[in-house]
């Protein structure tokens, strides 16, 4: 089994978990869960990863083995839409960089780019490396 793919917002709690409490300990399910319950001992983005965690795992049996299959093989967490945009984004300036000797390539790779600027511009996104400093 290959690595598991986990919602961006559950991803990041288990990174953030992982490094306050370690990988074994997350194995012990109900020690996170306690921790949520009785514990003020983490607060701000540590109480968050913990609620975020709990609040997956308790919602049904099947996520509580996707769960662990993820600490088992690893986790990929799903790119945001703006992350999918700027990969895009810099696939696309990859290729005008590489076309520089063809101008009808480095063109069309420039109008691309062009393209989606204005689009996140008319729609009033912002994406830091496209359209954001």
């Amino acid at each position: 089994m290959g690595k598991v793919k986990v919602s961006k917002e559950l991803g990041l709690a288990m990174d953030v978990l992982k490094d306050l409490i370690g990988l074994d300990e997350m194995y012990k399910f109900e020690n996170v869960l306690s921790h949520y319950k009785k514990s003020t001992k983490y607060s701000g983005r540590h109480q968050e990863a913990i609620n975020t965690i709990v609040n997956f795992v308790k919602a049904s049996k099947g996520n509580r083995i996707t769960y662990y299959n993820a600490l088992q093989h690893g986790y990929e967490r799903e790119l945001s839409p703006e992350e999918k945009v700027l990969n895009y984004y810099e696939g696309i300036n990859r290729e005008m960089t590489a076309s520089m000797g063809n101008l009808h390539l480095y063109a069309k790779s420039m109008s691309q780019l062009n393209a989606v600027t204005k689009v996140l511009n008319l729609l009033g996104i912002e994406i830091k490396g496209i359209n954001k400093k």
